[in-house]
């Protein structure tokens, strides 16, 4: 499975897979990202998953499409602690 937002990904939170997943994550700036995903259509053609941020108060990144995103580490955690069946594990915010 892909982790990036885009269209036909599902909300981890909300639909997590089951069984065993391998996941593939995507980084560098939003903009390399979406050349990344542009160039690899095997990579587009996989289930993707996104992760939904229900952070308000974030320090804003310069490079962010919106004000609330994750970057992908933070992202990468939310994710593991789904697919590992402990969402509170990796939160840094506790």
């Amino acid at each position: 499975m892909l982790l990036f937002p885009g269209e036909g990904a599902r909300d981890v939170a909300r639909e997590p897979p089951t069984g065993a997943v391998t996941l593939i994550v995507v980084d560098g700036t939003w903009t390399q990202a979406r050349q990344m995903m542009r160039a690899q259509s095997r990579a587009r053609a996989l289930a993707a998953l996104y992760v939904h941020s229900p952070c308000t108060e974030r320090i804003p990144h310069p490079m962010s499409p919106r004000q609330a995103t994750w970057s992908t580490i933070e992202a990468l955690m939310v994710v593991l602690g789904v697919l590992e069946g402990e969402p509170e594990r990796f939160r840094t915010d506790a």
